[in-house]
């Protein structure tokens, strides 16, 4: 039943983009592209850019968020256009400055420029109309703090946003898209997200036909969505780590173990090798047992040398003890079909 209405939802928010994208202005198509690069639309850049050169902002905004979108290829229309855009005066740029999507195109553009004393001088100006002027959208004002924070670092998005479903949905688009500038800005709490999430999946949009807002309910829905799975996933994961976490202290337990036993063994032999050698030669006396003594001597200096020869470090108790668990180890880990470089990979990956 929630897998029949995430699907209703999702295709009946993806139908308004499709059948709106061609009609409506290009700075909204550009917006709509660079938060949803997998829909199936284009521009034509080429027109949008000898246009943009005019001044009109909508073609300008739509090559910035090009150019954010790593399409560098028509920077010097987009900062031609903006250098004419710049000397509007001030009823002339009413539009533009009231535009939030349009400041945040320019805004996305600029961020993704060198800094030269064209991009700083334009960036300056940008930061001027972003902080004078007013949003005439209520549900989209979080773009031109969006928009100030990728020209500055003054950290307009730390302010608490108090956002409506459509409020919250454009939050997490733009959490998504722009990543880096809301590194430091907390998620909201776990309450308030199931509760939006529902209203997303159970109301529609106050402007159900605007492209811009299905848009960013479409983005968010599947952003959501794509959160819950990984979370899913990542309990799956971690309980599969523990798992193997514990066969592997198991393993490791079980090699120590029979190390110790193969060690109490070489022990107890050569005690008895003592013990008999000591009961000969109480009974044979020590004129015939001081050779024998030698050679066994000699014996154990032999075995002795080959033992480092062959593991290159000392025969003491220690490092037998660590030789032999290590070899256990490897056994019991090949008769598993326990690979532990993998088991320390997928560890690491998921810490």
């Amino acid at each position: 039943m929630e897998q029949e209405i995430l699907s209703t939802k999702r295709d009946r928010l993806l139908r308004v983009i499709e059948d709106s994208f061609q009609q409506c202005t290009p700075h909204s198509a550009a917006f709509v592209l660079r938060i949803l690069p997998e829909i199936d639309r284009q521009l034509d850049l080429s027109t949008i850019a000898n246009e943009s050169t005019l001044g009109h902002y909508p073609q300008i905004a739509t090559l910035g968020f090009s150019i954010g979108s790593g399409n560098k290829y028509y920077t010097e229309n987009f900062l031609d256009g903006l250098n004419r855009l710049q000397r509007r005066t001030e009823p002339g740029l009413q539009d533009f400055a009231s535009d939030d999507i349009a400041i945040l195109g320019v805004a996305d553009g600029l961020r993704h420029l060198e800094d030269t004393e064209t991009t700083k001088e334009l960036k300056k100006w940008l930061l001027e109309i972003v902080n004078i002027s007013q949003s005439t959208k209520d549900w989209s004002y979080r773009m031109r703090a969006l928009a100030g924070d990728l020209l500055d670092t003054t950290g307009r998005l730390k302010t608490d946003p108090d956002f409506d479903t459509c409020g919250f949905a454009l939050e997490e688009t733009l959490r998504t898209i722009w990543p880096d500038q809301y590194s430091q800005i907390p998620e909201p709490a776990r309450d308030t997200r199931r509760k939006f999430f529902k209203d997303l999946l159970t109301q529609d949009p106050s402007q159900a036909e605007d492209i811009e807002m299905a848009t960013i309910w479409f983005k968010a829905i599947d952003v959501i969505c794509d959160k819950a799975v990984e979370k899913i996933l990542t309990e799956e994961d971690n309980a599969a780590i523990e798992l193997l976490g514990k066969i592997k202290s198991n393993i490791d337990r079980n090699a120590h173990r029979t190390a110790k036993r193969c060690l109490l063994y070489f022990l107890s032999f050569f005690v008895l090798v003592f013990l008999i050698h000591v009961g000969l030669i109480f009974h044979f006396g020590w004129e015939t047992m001081e050779s024998w003594t030698w050679g066994v001597e000699g014996v154990i200096i032999i075995v002795g040398y080959f033992y480092y020869a062959i593991t290159m470090s000392d025969p003491n108790p220690v490092n037998i003890f660590d030789k032999l668990a290590s070899r256990e180890q490897r056994t019991m880990y090949e008769r598993l079909g326990f690979d532990t470089k993998k088991f320390e990979q997928l560890r690491q990956h998921h810490n």
